[in-house]
C-alpha cells in the first residue's frame, strides 16, 4: 500500500478509474475461480517480482525483471494448477525464488525473502479459492480491503503516534488499531458468531497485512522511491496494491496447516 496523501481531481480521477477497472477485473476471475483465477493471481505474481527485481537492483540488466516475473508467474501457474496436492506444489515456488535469488547480483537474500512470501502467498490465495470456495477467498480478500481502508480512515482522523516514522511516516497506531477493528469486524461477519478464535484470527491476519504493508515500504525506501512502479496509474505499481494481501496470505498459508478457517466457520 503506497502512503496516501491529498490527489490533484486528475489524479483523483485516474485512481477512481484504474481502481473501479482493477476492482472489477480481480471480483470477475475470484467469481469465475478455477484456472482462470489461478492465472490472475500467477500474474500478480509475476508483475509483483517485476517490480521487486527493479526495486533491489535498479541498474541491472533490463532484461532480468521481465525474466523473473515471467519465472515467477510459471511457477505459481504450473504449482496451482498441478493435478494433485502435496510437497511438490509448494516446493515449486520456493525453489523458483531461491534460484532467481541466486541470480540477483543486489539484494539476493532480500530477494528470497520477500519474492518467496509474494509467490507463496499467491498460492495460498489461488489454492484457498479452488479449495474453500469462492465466500471462503472473498473473507480473506475483503479483510485486507477493510484492514487498509479502516487504517487509513482511522490514521487521518485520529492522528496521533507514528507507527514506523522511519519507514512510513504515514501511519498511526490509531490507523493501525482501526485496522485491526474492521477485520475482526469482517471475520465475525463471515463466520456468524462471535468468539475468541475469530477475533483471534482477524487480529493476526490484520497485523500480517499490515506488516506485508510496512515490509513494501521500507524497501521502497531502501530503494529511493515513492512507488513500486508507474503500472497503475493512480495506485503506482501491482507491490502497492497487493502488499497487504501478501502479507495476510503469507500468514493464512501457515495458519491453514491447522485449518483455522474450517474451524471458525468459514470455509
Amino acid at each position: 500500500m503506497r502512503d496516501w496523501g491529498l490527489p490533484g481531481s486528475s489524479e483523483l480521477t485516474q485512481r477512481v478509474f484504474s481502481g473501479l477497472v482493477l476492482g472489477a477485473v480481480g471480483l470477475l476471475a475470484l467469481v469465475i475461480g478455477g484456472f482462470v483465477f489461478a492465472g490472475f493471481c500467477a500474474v500478480a505474481a509475476g508483475l509483483m517480482i517485476w517490480e521487486l527485481t527493479r526495486l533491489l537492483w535498479r541498474h541491472g540488466p533490463e532484461r532480468t525483471p521481465v525474466l523473473n516475473g515471467s519465472v515467477a508467474a510459471i511457477s505459481v501457474l504450473a504449482a496451482a494448477l498441478m493435478p494433485f496436492d502435496g510437497p511438490v506444489n509448494w516446493l515449486i515456488p520456493a525453489v523458483a525464488a531461491v534460484a532467481l535469488a541466486v541470480m540477483m547480483r543486489r539484494g539476493p537474500i532480500l530477494f528470497a525473502i520477500y519474492g518467496g512470501a509474494i509467490l507463496y502467498a499467491t498460492l495460498v490465495l489461488s489454492t484457498f479459492r479452488t479449495e474453500s470456495g469462492f465466500y471462503a477467498a472473498a473473507w480473506l480478500i475483503l479483510l485486507v480491503v477493510a484492514t487498509d481502508t479502516a487504517a487509513f480512515a482511522c490514521g487521518r482522523a485520529l492522528g496521533g503516534p507514528r507507527l514506523a516514522p522511519k519507514i512510513s511516516p504515514g501511519k498511526r497506531w490509531s490507523g493501525a488499531l482501526g485496522g485491526g477493528a474492521a477485520a475482526i469486524a469482517v471475520t465475525v461477519a463471515f463466520a456468524g458468531w462471535i468468539a475468541a478464535p475469530v477475533i483471534a484470527l482477524g487480529i493476526a491476519l490484520s497485523a500480517a497485512s499490515q506488516c506485508g504493508d510496512l515490509a513494501e515500504s521500507w524497501i521502497k525506501r531502501r530503494a529511493g522511491v515513492k512507488d513500486s512502479s508507474g503500472l497503475i496509474p493512480g495506485h503506482g505499481g501491482a507491490l502497492d496494491r497487493l502488499d497487504g494481501l501478501t502479507g495476510a496470505c503469507a500468514l493464512f498459508g501457515i495458519l491453514e496447516v491447522f485449518r483455522v478457517a474450517e474451524r471458525v466457520g468459514i470455509a
